[in-house]
């Protein structure tokens, strides 16, 4: 990977789907600017380039999907869970960077229903380069009267990003067990 997580706003894991996205490819959007360095330019020329989260998801949408339509009836004035939701019907795995310093790295970390192994190995590789990230995880995003109900799993205070992870595969394969025994 040539970029980090921590120069980011957004880091995109692209899922199985017919949209002919390479699953495992790790996309990394938009440039991050921390507080000190908004207030740098918060008074010049510069300050357009800041631009916030769902500026670069639907952006990206835009480029990535540019035959679904969604993309361009959504706007900046819409949340930014609403673009993520989008593409997580794409099975993307989305990371919001949410860090207000290079040295306290902060995220918010969307998956979608269906998640392929080479999607779960490039999470993993990431999760070891943001050792002391926190992270909160969010899943079975759900579409409702305009806007997106969510879940969010309830780590541990203080868990790494791997363990993070961790609880939300264990939480997915006792999801699957339990199904199966509801099955027969």
């Amino acid at each position: 990977m040539d970029r980090r997580l921590e120069d980011s706003m957004l880091m995109i894991i692209n899922g199985e789907n017919e949209k002919g996205d390479i699953p495992g490819h790790v996309d990394f959007v938009g440039k991050i600017y921390y507080d000190k360095d908004i207030q740098n330019f918060k008074d010049t020329d510069d300050a357009d380039k800041y631009k916030p989260h769902v500026n670069y998801l639907l952006e990206y949408g835009r480029e990535k999907y540019p035959d679904v339509q969604v993309f361009n009836i959504l706007s900046e004035n819409h949340l930014f869970r609403t673009v993520v939701y989008f593409l997580s019907i794409f099975n993307n795995i989305v990371y919001l960077n949410v860090s207000s310093t290079r040295h306290q790295q902060r995220g918010l970390l969307f998956m979608p229903e269906e998640i392929c192994d080479s999607q779960k190995q490039a999470l993993y590789r990431v999760a070891k380069e943001c050792l002391n990230a926190d992270v909160q995880l969010v899943y079975d995003l759900n579409f409702n009267d305009g806007d997106v109900d969510l879940k969010e799993l309830d780590s541990k205070r203080g868990s790494s990003f791997e363990d993070v992870l961790d609880d939300y595969f264990l939480l997915l394969d006792r999801k699957k067990e339990a199904e199966k025994k509801h099955k027969n």
